[in-house]
């Protein structure tokens, strides 16, 4: 997280999974980053990143996203994957909280 340590970033991470999975997830990845959680997905859900029955009837998935929040509150800069498997540019990210 250097490269956005010295853009002054804040970096957050949310997902819909529980605390005790956040955690697996970011020992077994080096993840620096908070991860916070959304297991009623209100605000996964306010950024309409639901995939309705993916995979299988009944089944929600979320799409993979980047928002880079201003301090004003506008969104600035924003990715959002067509699939799950799908990873953004993070030098691109990484740029434009550089600017």
């Amino acid at each position: 997280m250097g490269a956005l340590g010295e853009a002054e970033a804040t970096v957050l991470g949310i997902s819909a999974d529980n605390v005790f999975a956040n955690k697996q997830f970011a020992e077994m990845n080096d993840i620096g980053f908070p991860l916070l959680c959304d297991v009623k997905r209100t605000a996964i859900g306010s950024y309409g990143l639901e995939i309705s029955d993916f995979g299988a009837p009944g089944f929600t998935a979320f799409q993979r996203a980047v928002f880079v929040v201003e301090k004003d509150g506008t969104v600035g800069y924003s990715w959002v994957a067509e699939n799950p498997g799908m990873e953004p540019n993070y030098p691109e990210v990484i740029s434009f909280c550089q600017t």
